[in-house]
């Protein structure tokens, strides 16, 4: 769908005929593929076919098992340089506390995270906490 103009398909759960994708992805040959789990399936199959694997709920516990299980599936594919990991939460904190943030985000960096997920509290607040995170903690990652 995303390389060719038309595409068929006939698979055990699903079929297309004639399909199209447009506009195609400004990506070539295709956007990257992000995966997210922590369950022993998910975590085989982000090794198999990710580009990026978002373990959630970065548990210092858990982590490094979970992406050695993702590591071990990529080396079983020979792909694992091909795969960057990712960190961070889609829970929305009240605030950003600069500092206390971008040592989590060290942190995170010093694990191999090359991403880092983060979300905004919905609410009035939203926006004064889109400027601080732009002012606060985005120069540091330039």
């Amino acid at each position: 769908l995303w390389t060719e103009d038309e595409v068929s398909f006939k698979g055990k759960y699903y079929r297309a005929k004639a399909a199209v994708l447009e506009p195609k992805p400004v990506q070539k040959p295709y956007p990257q593929l992000l995966f997210g789990g922590s369950g022993d399936r998910m975590l085989k199959l982000a090794g198999k076919y990710a580009d990026i694997c978002y373990i959630p709920q970065f548990r210092n516990e858990s982590y490094e098992e979970e992406k050695e299980k993702v590591l071990r599936a990529a080396d079983r594919e020979n792909r694992s340089d091909k795969i960057a990991f990712m960190a961070g939460s889609l829970s929305s904190e009240a605030s950003y506390r600069s500092k206390e943030y971008l040592r989590k985000v060290e942190a995170t960096k010093e694990k191999g995270v090359s991403y880092f997920l983060t979300s905004f509290p919905r609410n009035e607040e939203i926006i004064a906490s889109i400027g601080r995170f732009a002012k606060e903690v985005i120069p540091s990652f330039k």
